[in-house]
């Protein structure tokens, strides 16, 4: 990786973060460029050359983590006749990003902010679906997908005290 692309993720990092940041206390309708170009401490013009607003920031990062579940579905796919994973693999792994993901994915899975987060996981479901080819329906892998979601919701409640192996043994249980 060159200078040039270190230093382009380093700032689209912190235009990231800092998003992050501003929203666990204030709404992305109010969180203006110039307050996050001030939190990033970056000039606007260098926000402009990456990002038209802040909600494509906020799409950025929900690509990066359906990108993220995309790659656990993925490697379901590559590795299916030779050492398949299982739901627990995948619900392991998920838990597991979402654990070393905390703060971007509390705001992504509890706030409306993006329709589009909701549609590329239904997406998502649609490809668990044809993973487990006609052993899994569309309803099966939504209610996975979904329900994975409000696991996690509630793991956020109860201030993610569940040890993750428990709580995808728990899923893996309830989705054979």
């Amino acid at each position: 990786m060159s200078l040039h692309d270190r230093r382009v993720e380093y700032t689209k990092n912190a235009i990231e973060t800092s998003l992050v940041e501003l929203l666990q206390h204030s709404d992305l309708m109010t969180i203006t460029v110039k307050r996050l170009c001030e939190k990033a401490e970056i000039n606007r013009s260098t926000f402009y050359i990456y990002y038209r607003n802040t909600s494509e920031v906020l799409e950025n990062l929900e690509r990066k983590m359906v990108g993220k579940i995309e790659d656990f579905i993925q490697s379901q796919l590559i590795n299916k006749n030779s050492d398949p994973y299982t739901l627990y693999d995948y619900y392991m792994r998920f838990f597991k990003y979402v654990q070393e993901n905390v703060k971007v994915t509390k705001i992504l899975i509890n706030s409306s902010v993006s329709e589009s987060f909701e549609h590329d996981l239904t997406r998502l479901a649609e490809e668990i679906s044809e993973l487990h080819g006609s052993k899994l329906t569309n309803f099966q892998s939504t209610y996975i997908i979904f329900g994975t979601l409000a696991a996690v919701r509630m793991w956020f409640k109860e201030n993610m005290q569940t040890p993750v192996e428990e709580i995808s043994a728990d899923l893996a249980k309830l989705t054979r």
